[in-house]
This record gives C-alpha cells, sequence and structure tokens, in this order.
C-alpha cells in the first residue's frame, strides 16, 4: 500500500468526515430555498457506482469505509466553495451550493467525480477504483423553486445519468414552483 493511501486510510480511521445526514440536508434545503427564494442554486446528489456489490464481495463494514473516505474526499473537493455536504440514504451524498448556476454546479459535480475514481482503494489484496454519478439540478437567479422541486429534479437527473451509460453527470432545471 502507498503512502499516501495508508495516510488517507488512517486519517479516515482517525477522523471520520462529519457530514450532516439526510434530515439535515433536507432541512437545509428547505432553509436555503425559504431565504433566499430568488437566488441561484444547485443541488447535487452523488452516488458511488457498485456500491452493493463491494458489500457483497468485502461486507458492510469494509464498505462503510469506502464511504467514509469518499466523504473525506467530498469536503475536500469542495475547498472554499460556499457549499455544504451531507451523507444520504445509502451510498449517496448531497451537495447544496448556494448561488452556483448550473455550469457551476455541474463542474464542482466532475471534479468530484473525478477525484473519487482517482482514489483506489485495497480491499483483500485487490485493489478497487470506485466510481460516482451524479445528478444536478440548478435554480437559476431570480426564479423560485422550493425544496421539493429541486430534490426532485436532482433525482431525476441522477436516474437520467445512471441510464445513460455514456454520461456520469446531468444537470437539469427544476420543474414547478414553491
Amino acid at each position: 500500500m502507498s503512502l499516501a493511501r495508508s495516510a488517507l486510510t488512517l486519517m479516515v480511521q482517525e477522523q471520520p468526515a462529519r457530514l450532516g445526514d439526510a434530515a439535515d440536508f433536507e432541512q437545509t434545503l428547505s432553509a436555503l430555498c425559504e431565504s433566499a427564494p430568488l437566488s441561484a442554486l444547485s443541488v447535487v446528489i452523488l452516488e458511488l457506482d457498485g456500491f452493493e456489490r463491494l458489500v457483497l464481495r468485502h461486507g458492510p463494514s469494509r464498505a462503510e469505509d469506502c464511504l467514509r473516505q469518499v466523504a473525506v474526499i467530498v469536503q475536500d473537493g469542495l475547498g472554499r466553495v460556499p457549499a455544504q455536504a451531507f451523507r444520504l440514504e445509502g451510498p449517496r451524498f448531497g451537495l447544496l451550493l448556494p448561488s452556483t448556476n448550473a455550469s457551476m454546479g455541474q463542474s464542482l459535480a466532475e471534479a468530484l467525480r473525478r477525484r473519487i475514481a482517482a482514489q483506489v482503494t485495497s480491499f483483500d489484496g485487490r485493489m478497487v477504483r470506485l466510481t460516482a454519478t451524479t445528478g444536478a439540478a440548478s435554480r437559476v437567479q431570480g426564479t423560485r423553486c422550493g425544496a421539493k422541486a429541486m430534490r426532485e429534479a436532482a433525482e431525476t437527473a441522477l436516474a437520467q445519468a445512471r441510464a445513460s451509460q455514456a454520461c456520469h453527470v446531468c444537470v437539469r432545471a427544476p420543474v414547478g414552483a414553491a
């Protein structure tokens, strides 16, 4: 195992990334939509690919280690971007990007996807490369759209990205008003 991977593994074990959960995501998204109803906003949902296979081959504990590594990568990838990351259900993460338009949201989603793909993890003597698929929804500044519509649009974009094997990032405009 390389020194960098050893350091990352040690860091993950000693200081697991602290992300909000799904309830925090919904609450924060609602608050953002209510407090700044006309501001640009992007919602990204990132899902680790092949997670079920990872659980079956290496067990839930090792798969959870992978999710903690992804959480660290996501937090590091946000850098100085005014964004919040959340651990949603299963192998999913949610990102809330206030004052972020569609192209910026898509760029960040693609950058995170590349960072995750660059991470190689060793399980039971096998090297495993993680990949992720993302869906994003962006509200244009000056338009109104509620939290439910934003979440649904991001979920739909994720489903479209999954269905299109050539596309791993899909951006969609939310439908409907608050």
